[in-house]
């Protein structure tokens, strides 16, 4: 009986050296884990970057309804007496294929749009268009907004130089909400009667212009009750 028990001590020795072993390997580890104080210190979880809050590059347009989604329904155009109803979609095309109105006297890609949505309407009697301009910032969106009015403004003399067409008239309105509505009558040169009447108005949404032209025959602008529900409308598309 003697050799087992001897055998059974040199076991439990050599499992006592092995522990001994294994606790001072993991010793060094402990203490790494440990404030000075003796305080345990429990790592942070692992976690995603998160994206929250992060800010837009400067220049990026904003993101929001696709451009062709702020163009009008033909439904949504002036209805009334005379030249204005019955509106149908003609076209609906990315770019700029023509002028949008008379008094356009560059092309809209000239003031800087990055992106551009043109829909083409017909009526009772009357034509209309629209462009959807999206642009780098608010602050280009802004530029252009006043170069577009300063086309309109100084319409008499450029289609003066140009020949062929006169301005007759040339008014402003101004809807509740602060739009402006610019008015031209266009008569051609040799015969001085009437032949047109254009009604242009802008409204811009931070980066993005929304411009819309009407032309009937004859002298038949837009009245204010038409102006109010057209600029209400674009806005509204504008605003998603």
């Amino acid at each position: 009986m003697r050799p087992p028990m001897r055998r059974t001590a040199a076991v439990a020795a050599v499992g006592a050296a092995l522990l001994a072993a294994a606790v001072a390997v993991a010793a060094p580890a402990a203490a790494a884990d440990r404030t000075p104080g003796g305080q345990a210190v429990t790592a942070p979880p692992v976690t995603a970057p998160s994206t929250v809050g992060t800010p837009t590059a400067v220049g990026t347009p904003t993101a929001g309804v696709p451009l062709v989604g702020t163009l009008l329904e033909a439904a949504e155009l002036p209805e009334g007496e005379g030249a204005f109803g019955q509106w149908r979609t003609e076209a609906t095309y990315p770019g700029e294929e023509q002028a949008l109105f008379a008094c356009q006297q560059n092309s809209l890609a000239s003031t800087g749009a990055v992106e551009q949505q043109q829909r083409a309407f017909r009526g009772l009697d009357a034509r209309a268009a629209q462009a959807a301009l999206q642009y780098p910032d608010a602050a280009s969106a802004a530029r252009a907004e006043r170069e577009i009015a300063g086309w309109l403004t100084g319409c008499a003399e450029a289609l003066d130089a140009r020949g062929g067409t006169l301005v007759v008239e040339y008014r402003t309105t101004s809807t509740a909400d602060g739009a402006t509505v610019h008015h031209v009558g266009l008569a051609d040169r040799a015969g001085g009667a009437r032949v047109r009447a254009e009604d242009v108005l802008a409204v811009r949404d931070g980066d993005r212009i929304s411009l819309v032209a009407t032309s009937t025959t004859g002298d038949a602008f837009l009245n204010t009750e038409q102006e109010t529900a057209l600029v209400k409308a674009v806005r509204a598309k504008l605003a998603g």
